[in-house]
């Protein structure tokens, strides 16, 4: 779930605690005490950048797992973050807070706070970038706000050449050349973006059964599989960061603008904040 990621050092970063910015690595007997200390100064930062709220749940979400000698290789960590009201303590608003890790953040003589820039990201920012990611990667051309097509595989006498209701993809992985077409079923209306699962060959619709209670994920759109070294780049920028969307069917990136950087996102990141956001 680590993301390989990218950022420069933040201008002005509060530390609210006057915890000392190298900590060093021998002090942490395990990885939950550095996930305390992660955490704590996440909290902080959230605490001095974000005072209108006064009740807040923050956890970090993706470091389990990860020995102490690697998180140096670590570029990006995941923190859900949940506001409530405080007169009912009923839940208010869902964030989820990314901290970009830049080069030598962590290192033998500890840990460098001021390599480690954040940034809140809300639901609609989320569903942006989403949205941005589908036109980019989508073999065929439509409107989200009308709907989104539902795709089934179909024989090559069925296929239609120039009719939007049919594609066919063409791929190319190391040489080796196929063709596969398909044939739109459907028009799905009731559906919310963070519903849409990503799974490096398709983009999904996950629902639940009426019937059984259970999930069911839906095909909706097959993409073409391409080499690793292929990208894809948006035709319009997310706002919200300043970036492009870029990748394959197996990688979502931001290119950063305002520092020249690819941040790479791994899918079951993605995936995991589609769930946070469902």
């Amino acid at each position: 779930m680590f993301s390989n990621l990218k950022a420069q050092p933040p201008k002005n970063l509060a530390l609210a605690s006057g915890i000392a910015l190298g900590i060093g690595i021998a002090a942490y007997a395990s990885v939950e005490q550095m996930k305390e200390g992660l955490e704590q100064n996440a909290t902080e930062w959230f605490l001095a950048n974000h005072p209108e709220e006064n009740l807040f749940r923050l956890k970090i979400r993706n470091i389990s797992g990860t020995k102490l000698s690697d998180l140096s290789n670590v570029s990006c960590m995941l923190y859900t973050v949940f506001t409530f009201n405080k007169s009912d303590r009923k839940l208010k608003e869902k964030f989820v807070l990314l901290s970009f890790h830049s080069h030598g953040w962590v290192n033998d003589e500890g840990v460098n706070f001021e390599k480690v820039t954040y940034h809140l990201v809300s639901k609609p920012e989320w569903e942006e970038f989403i949205k941005i990611w589908i036109e980019t990667i989508s073999p065929v051309s439509f409107d989200l706000t009308k709907g989104i097509p539902e795709f089934q595989k179909c024989n090559e006498k069925k296929y239609i050449e120039n009719n939007p209701n049919y594609i066919r993809i063409i791929n190319n992985v190391d040489g080796v050349k196929s063709v596969d077409y398909y044939e739109q079923i459907n028009n799905i209306t009731d559906f919310q973006i963070a519903q849409l699962r990503m799974t490096g060959k398709t983009i999904e619709l996950r629902k639940i059964d009426p019937y059984t209670d259970l999930y069911e994920n839906t095909l909706l759109i097959p993409l073409s599989k391409v080499d690793g070294d292929t990208y894809m780049r948006s035709e319009r920028k997310l706002d919200f960061l300043d970036s492009y969307v870029v990748g394959n069917e197996k990688t979502i990136c931001l290119f950063k603008m305002n520092d020249l950087r690819l941040i790479q996102l791994d899918l079951d990141m993605i995936n995991y904040v589609q769930e946070i956001f469902d």
